[in-house]
């Protein structure tokens, strides 16, 4: 792999997401209060999840995977965490 600018930037950009990866173990310590969506679903530990879990949570709905009033109720707690 050669050490050019654009090759640089996605190494950057895949250590930086590594870091935000949520491992079986992180999940199993977290609170249930630290997700947003039935059964342990959608985590909101951090800004970067509640912005993955509010789009997660749309996307999820137009899929018909979760009610309307599911996908507004888990916005509404990914919200209050950013």
């Amino acid at each position: 792999m050669d050490d050019s600018p654009v090759t640089n930037v996605f190494k950057k950009k895949a250590r930086e997401t590594d870091s935000d990866k949520l491992t079986a173990g992180d999940r199993a310590g977290m609170s249930k209060s630290e997700f947003a969506g039935p059964g342990r679903s959608f985590p909101v530990n951090d800004p970067t999840h509640a912005r993955l879990a509010i789009s997660g949570a749309t996307r999820s709905e137009r899929a018909g995977n979760i009610s309307e009033s599911t996908e507004e109720s888990i916005k509404a707690k990914a919200r209050a965490r950013l």
